[in-house]
């Protein structure tokens, strides 16, 4: 993969291989304080991931999101009017949270039991909505 930029009055290319690329993605979003991690970056990590270490690092870095959804979401269940309880700023919250569990569940390279997890948190098939 290469890469073309200018700096200091001069084209300047930066070719890098996919394997950096990956290693490379995976130690900046382990030091990122993003609360939902990017699914289009994450599903073309997946794509670039050939090893057990590196699947089992991306999962690292999802997982604990869609923990902290599935107890975020229970308690949102629990109460049977979101709008009324929490007012309108909740309910748009909890709608980001549900496009974002979309988004893994139909993010094609990323592994079944995570896109599954997503789809069940939605109380979704993987297959439609």
């Amino acid at each position: 993969m290469s890469s073309i930029y200018y700096l200091d009055h001069q084209l300047v290319e930066l070719t890098t291989n996919p394997g950096e690329v990956l290693t490379n993605f995976i130690a900046d979003a382990q030091s990122s304080r993003m609360s939902y991690p990017d699914c289009q970056q994450l599903d073309m990590a997946w794509s670039l991931s050939k090893s057990a270490t590196t699947d089992l690092q991306l999962r690292q870095l999802i997982m604990p999101t869609l923990t902290r959804l599935k107890n975020e979401m229970i308690t949102a269940n629990k109460n049977e009017n979101p709008r009324k309880l929490y007012g309108f700023a909740a309910h748009r919250a909890l709608a980001y949270k549900k496009q974002w569990l979309r988004q893994v569940k139909n993010s094609v390279h990323f592994p079944a039991s995570v896109r599954k997890y997503a789809a069940d948190l939605l109380g979704e098939s993987i297959f439609g909505e």
